[in-house]
C-alpha cells in the first residue's frame, strides 16, 4: 500500500507552512488592523512593486487647491490653478531569518516539533519586527544602539527621520509648555489631557499639510500611542477631568465595538482613539531621572508598507533544508518590504511625536 507522504522540504508543504507562517505573524502584530489599501489608511499599502521590477517606490501628494474661484461671468480662463504635486521616495529589500536544529537526536529528547517551533518563532519575530519598523518610523529613531545598520534592519529597510533637530518643528508637540526633549526631562513633565488636545489642534491646524484623520463609524478621528509607562502617568492622574473623561469619551454613541482602530484601545478624547505600544521609542536626552519616550500622533498616511514581486498575496517565503546527510533541519522566513514614514516638503505627512516624561 503507498501512503501519500508530505515530507520535510517538499513543495506543496513549503507553500502550506509559508502560509501559516503569514496568517501567525500578521495577526500576532499590533499594526495589522491598520493596514490598509486607501491613502485613508493610517498605514497604507501600496502594490506597484508586487508585480514588477523595481526596489524603489514613489508615493505622490496632490496638495488640497487653494485659489478663490470666479463668481458670476467673470473670466475664468486664465485664472485656473496649477496642481501642486509633492513626492516621497522609499524602498524594499528582503530580509530574512532562520533557525536550524542541532540534529535528530536532539531533537528525541524534546516533546515537540522542531518545525512546528520554528514556526512559532519566526512569526513571534516577523511580528515584533512589523511592529519596530513602523514605530521606528513614526517615531524618527534611527535604532543605531542596536547595532550597526540597525535603522534599517529595525526600521523597515528604509532610513527613519527624526523631526527632533531639524526644521520640521510642525511634527513635535512639547507637553505642558516645554520647548526641547531635554526640557522635558529636567522639568519632568508628564503628558496630561489638555496636551492631547493641544496636539491634535496643532497636528489638523499647520499651515503646511495639515494631519487627516480616519473614518470610525462615520467620526473623523485620529490615533495616538502611548508608550505603557505614560499610559499608566495618565491613569494614575486623579486630577478633576483627566483619567475619567477619556472613559466617558470611549463610550460615547457605542463606539468601543465593531471597528478594529478601537480593539484594545484605552479609551478616547478629543476625537484621539488612545492605544499602548511598548514599541514607541525613547527620546534622546539625558538625565539621572525616569525616562523620556516620543509618544506618536498619527493620522491618514502616517506610513506607507509595500512588497515585492511575489510577495503581495502572502508577504513571506519558507524554505526548509536538511544538512549534514539530512540530520540536521534548517528553516527561513523572508520578506521583501518596506515600512516608511511619508514626509513631503520636509515635513511628516500624518505623524507627529509628543515627548513626555515618565519616572519609569
Amino acid at each position: 500500500m503507498a501512503d501519500t507522504d508530505f515530507a520535510v522540504g517538499h513543495a506543496m508543504a513549503v507553500t502550506q507552512w509559508s502560509r501559516k507562517l503569514a496568517v501567525e505573524a500578521l495577526k500576532r502584530t499590533q499594526i495589522l488592523k491598520f493596514i490598509g489599501n486607501s491613502s485613508d489608511s493610517l498605514i497604507q499599502r501600496k502594490k506597484e512593486l508586487n508585480s514588477g521590477p523595481g526596489a524603489k517606490l514613489t508615493v505622490g501628494l496632490r496638495m488640497q487647491l487653494s485659489g478663490a474661484g470666479i463668481a458670476g461671468d467673470g473670466t475664468l480662463e486664465g485664472n485656473e490653478e496649477a496642481l501642486s504635486v509633492l513626492a516621497d521616495s522609499m524602498y524594499i529589500n528582503l530580509l530574512r531569518h532562520a533557525v536550524r536544529s542541532k540534529g535528530k537526536a536532539s531533537e528525541q529528547r524534546v516533546p515537540f516539533s522542531v518545525r512546528m517551533e520554528s514556526m512559532d518563532g519566526l512569526a513571534d519575530w516577523w511580528a515584533k519586527r512589523y511592529d519596530q519598523s513602523y514605530f521606528g518610523q513614526v517615531c524618527g529613531d534611527d535604532y543605531t544602539s542596536l547595532g550597526t545598520n540597525a535603522d534599517y534592519l529595525y526600521s523597515g529597510m528604509n532610513a527613519p527621520i527624526d523631526p527632533v533637530g531639524t526644521s520640521d518643528t510642525t511634527s513635535v508637540y512639547y507637553v505642558q509648555a516645554q520647548t526641547s526633549e531635554g526640557n522635558t526631562y529636567t522639568n519632568q513633565k508628564i503628558l496630561t489631557l489638555a496636551d492631547i488636545g493641544g496636539a491634535v489642534t496643532k497636528f489638523k491646524t499647520r499651515a503646511t499639510d495639515p494631519g487627516r484623520p480616519v473614518m470610525l463609524n462615520g467620526k473623523q478621528v485620529f490615533v495616538m500611542f502611548l508608550e505603557p509607562n505614560v499610559a499608566d502617568d495618565l491613569r494614575e492622574n486623579t486630577a478633576t477631568g483627566q483619567w475619567l473623561d477619556i472613559q466617558k469619551a470611549a463610550m460615547q454613541g457605542g463606539l468601543v465595538t465593531g471597528n478594529p482602530i478601537f480593539s484594545d484601545a484605552l479609551g478616547m478624547y478629543k476625537n484621539v482613539v488612545l492605544h499602548e505600544s511598548s514599541y514607541i521609542r525613547e527620546g534622546e536626552a539625558t538625565n539621572t531621572t525616569g525616562k523620556v519616550y516620543r509618544n506618536v500622533l498619527v493620522g491618514a498616511q502616517s506610513a506607507c508598507i509595500a512588497y515585492g514581486r511575489g510577495f503581495g498575496g502572502n508577504p513571506f517565503e519558507w524554505e526548509e533544508e536538511l544538512f549534514d546527510y539530512k540530520n540536521k533541519l534548517g528553516v527561513s522566513a523572508g520578506c521583501n518590504f518596506g515600512i516608511k514614514k511619508l514626509v513631503f516638503n520636509s515635513i511628516a505627512h500624518g505623524a507627529m511625536i509628543v515627548p513626555s516624561w515618565t519616572a519609569d
